[in-house]
């Protein structure tokens, strides 16, 4: 990781130190994701003819990979829109573009597309005749956030409705789309998370079941902090209020701050810090920190109904059932205390 973000001259020290330990033919997936973006970093520094053919080798493969994508994302869009349904391209195509400016420093292997709850369904009919397809049946729409598109040549994309699986509920996204900024890939105009919102969808999506140390949306927040970019932090608190994010977001704040040196100002660690935060949303994300095999997990579906439903009194019960159903796909309620057991004995006996 800092050979990848820290400045030209102590990246190289890392980049040797890390070389020195591991073999090029060894690097696991999640140091991929770091290689092209260390490719640019180091290339004015003295690298040995293997490094840097090594490096150069990756970032080209990643450049001609995400060129494949950005195409087909741009195909996407202008079918979408062409038929009166409004898009927004999401994490890390939208990055590449508009944060890194490179393609070949951003490895993904697919892209996002967010379309509002409303237009879903015309949205999936719309794909579905350009020959795109999803494993049925379709979620709800409280059931999930989005889900994985594919055709006939294994391309594929996840169509979203909400930008996070955390805030799912009428008008969460509304400021997303109110802020949004645009994006044109080839002929076709798009909107794209302004760079307020792109934070704190990268610290959502990345600070969750794996904590606070995963490198790929570490390198992405600090592409934003790093780049021209202004962040309105007053709007970033207050939308990290609205979703009800806050303590995944402190968290990352802090951890940008603190570990890898990026200019967090106090002021928003402190408003954070000094927002309540109710016991539903505190053992909900506590669960997810903590990882899907922890027993606290096994609240995860009521935690997420009663947060995205807005659920109180005796209604919650049934309602609570009626999205379980809707979650894992039953046809009927009766086949509810089957699917309930089963899951139970699987998150007792940890396979789950």
């Amino acid at each position: 990781m800092q050979a990848a973000l820290a400045p030209p001259e102590q990246a190289l020290v890392a980049w040797l130190k890390w070389r020195s330990e591991n073999s090029a033919e060894a690097y696991q997936y999640t140091h991929n994701r770091l290689l092209p973006l260390i490719s640019r970093r180091l290339g004015q520094s003295p690298l040995t003819q293997e490094d840097r053919a090594f490096l150069r080798g990756l970032y080209r493969y990643h450049w001609t990979r995400n060129q494949l994508l950005s195409n087909c994302a741009a195909s996407i869009l202008e079918t979408l829109e062409n038929h009166g349904v409004p898009t927004l391209l999401l994490k890390g195509l939208a990055l590449a573009h508009l944060t890194y400016r490179d393609l070949g420093v951003r490895p993904m292997h697919d892209f996002d597309v967010l379309v509002a709850p409303a237009q879903r369904d015309r949205a999936v009919a719309v794909l579905e005749a350009a020959g795109w397809s999803y494993e049925p049946p379709l979620p709800a729409l409280s059931a999930a956030h989005g889900c994985e598109f594919r055709n006939d040549k294994d391309q594929r994309f996840d169509l979203h409705w909400f930008t996070t699986d955390e805030s799912r509920w009428a008008g969460a996204d509304d400021d997303f789309w109110a802020g949004a900024a645009t994006l044109s890939l080839g002929a076709t105009v798009t909107r794209v998370l302004n760079s307020t919102h792109q934070l704190l969808h990268v610290l959502v999506h990345g600070v969750k079941c794996t904590g606070a140390s995963p490198c790929n949306w570490v390198a992405d927040a600090c592409a934003i902090l790093d780049s021209a970019a202004v962040i309105d932090w007053e709007e970033f608190v207050e939308c990290a209020r609205r979703r009800r994010v806050v303590l995944p977001i402190a968290l990352g704040l802090r951890f940008l701050k603190e570990s890898v040196g990026r200019p967090v100002p106090e002021s928003v660690l402190r408003e954070l810090d000094s927002t309540p935060v109710n016991w539903v949303d505190r053992t909900y994300f506590k669960s997810k920190i903590r990882g899907g095999t922890d027993r606290l997990a096994m609240l995860r579906p009521f935690l997420e109904y009663v947060r995205n439903e807005r659920a109180t009194g005796l209604g919650s019960l049934f309602g609570f059932l009626r999205f379980l159903r809707d979650r894992w796909h039953l046809q009927r309620k009766r086949q509810l205390p089957g699917r309930i057991w089963a899951r139970l004995q699987k998150r007792l006996s940890g396979t789950d």
